[in-house]
This record gives C-alpha cells, sequence and structure tokens, in this order.
C-alpha cells in the first residue's frame, strides 16, 4: 500500500496524472475505507480542475463507505474554495463539537460569507473556545471584528483588532481594521495614522487607499484625499459612493471639470445619490 502510495505520488509530482489516478483508483478498490487515497485522489482532481469529480468522490466515501470526520472536513474545505457556502455549511454542521473544532472556524467563515454575521459570531466564538490549537486564532479574532464593525459593535470590534494584534503586530489588516474603527467612531485623525501604518506594510492592496481617501476628506485634507481616492477608483470596482467622495475632493481642489465627470460616474451606480446631484449642481454655479 505505502508502495502504491509513493509511486502515485511519484507520478503526481512528474504531471503524469492519469498514472496516479489510476494507481489511486486501484488502492481505494482494494481498501475501499483507506482515507488518505481519496483525500489525495480528490487533490489530484481539484488539481486538474475537475472540482464536480473531487465533490462527488469525497460524497460518495460520505455516504457509501463511512462517515468519516477527516473526509467530510475536507469537504467542507473544498467547497469553500469554491465559495458554495450553503453546502460548506450542510457538509460540516455534522460534527461533534470536541472531536474537530476547527469544523467552527469554517463554519463561521462560511455564514461570514453569507453575511449572516450573528451565526458567524457563534461559530468563531466556538472555536476560540474550544481549539487547543492556535493556528487559527488570529483570523478569528480579525473575522470577529469584521462582523462587530458589521453590527455597529465598534467598541466590541477594538477589543478583538487588539487581540488580533497581540498575535501579529505587523499585519496590515489589523491596522486597516482600527483605521475602519477610527474611522467609524469620528476620530478621523486617528483613522489616518492606522491607515498610513496599512499602506506601509502594504501598499499594493488597494482597498487601503479607499479608506485612506476617506478619512482625509473628513479631516479636510482634500489634495490627499484626491490622491487615494484616484488611486482606488483605477484600480478597483468602485461604488457610487467612492466616486462621490472623489467628486468632493475634487471639488475642493478647484477642480469643478474633473468633479463634475466624478459626480456623473456616481450617478450612473446611483440616480438617487443625493450628495452626487448636489455636487453636481455645485459643478454648475
Amino acid at each position: 500500500m505505502e508502495y502504491k502510495l509513493k509511486k502515485a505520488s511519484d507520478y503526481e509530482a512528474q504531471g503524469k496524472y492519469l498514472h496516479a489516478i489510476q494507481i489511486y483508483t486501484e488502492i481505494i478498490a482494494e481498501a475501499p475505507e483507506h482515507t488518505l487515497s481519496y483525500i489525495k485522489l480528490a487533490s489530484l482532481y481539484d488539481k486538474m480542475r475537475n472540482f464536480n469529480a473531487s465533490v462527488k468522490l469525497l460524497r460518495h466515501y460520505i455516504t457509501e463507505v463511512s462517515d468519516d470526520s477527516e473526509i467530510r472536513l475536507y469537504l467542507g474545505q473544498m467547497l469553500i474554495k469554491y465559495s458554495m457556502w450553503d453546502e460548506a455549511i450542510d457538509a460540516l454542521s455534522i460534527f461533534n463539537p470536541d472531536e474537530h473544532p476547527i469544523h467552527f472556524f469554517f463554519l463561521g467563515y462560511s455564514y461570514f460569507m453569507l453575511k449572516e454575521f450573528e451565526i458567524a459570531r457563534i461559530n468563531f466564538l466556538n472555536y476560540l473556545e474550544k481549539s487547543t490549537s492556535t493556528e487559527f486564532h488570529f483570523e478569528a479574532y480579525i473575522y470577529m471584528a469584521k462582523i462587530e464593525i458589521e453590527l455597529g459593535n465598534f467598541d466590541e470590534a477594538l477589543k478583538y483588532v487588539k487581540n488580533a494584534e497581540e498575535l501579529f503586530s505587523n499585519s496590515w489588516e489589523v491596522h486597516l481594521l482600527y483605521g475602519i474603527i477610527f474611522y467609524s467612531k469620528g476620530m478621523h485623525f486617528h483613522a489616518v495614522t492606522s491607515i498610513e501604518k496599512a499602506l506601509k506594510l502594504n501598499n499594493k492592496e488597494i482597498s487601503l487607499h479607499e479608506w485612506a481617501g476617506k478619512a482625509y476628506l473628513q479631516l479636510g485634507d482634500y489634495p490627499s484625499a484626491e490622491k487615494h481616492l484616484s488611486e482606488y477608483v483605477s484600480n478597483a470596482d468602485a461604488s457610487s459612493e467612492a466616486y462621490t467622495f472623489l467628486g468632493l475632493a475634487c471639488l475642493n481642489t478647484q477642480k469643478v471639470k474633473d468633479a463634475g465627470s466624478y459626480f456623473e460616474m456616481a450617478l450612473n451606480l446611483d440616480p438617487n445619490n443625493q450628495v452626487a446631484l448636489d455636487g453636481k449642481k455645485k459643478c454648475k454655479t
């Protein structure tokens, strides 16, 4: 068995996928409960971008061979990889809570992506309480902070960001979340300070420029706001709000023509954007 597994792995490493599939299939036929062969074959199907074959294989094992928790967990992760949130939740919901606490993390993530923040919060808290490993604690604290921000609980969000910072202080996302919390609390100077720290750690993350622009706009630093918001709308699928903020920045630096164009873009996305409508009128006076 070990020899066959090694041979299949060697074929896989050489790019001889069909040979590897043949051997994995032989092992499964000889030993139907050999979970590692299922996982390796499912992984190979995924590598070949044959997602349906991968999921079908894992589901076959769970329903026809044994409801093995390792296979179920792997299936859940596979479904998450392809943004199949409801299916992932179905796969991950049948677990002994003490057997694999990590499943709470993946459940929390799936519910978060579905914007079911209250249920996501429960699962992340269960993960943090029951997990003896800290492998995903940083990510769990980050998502808990995001959840509390979405729910408007900024003091709670701040608590979780601090927990995350204790584990990884040089994370750009930690400093961005500080910035979002400070911005939401009206502490715009602190927001700028945090977001600039994030930009020093990762100036390629385009969302940082949006938040920097918004914070600078609130401080009345219109050239800086224009700089960051221009960077953002040039490289992202920008919202009506983002174009509106850029229009306001340009209007306050006397770039009336540019401001009018940005307000027009904002209104193309949201014809009822009152701030953009008012800004467009100011450009004509």
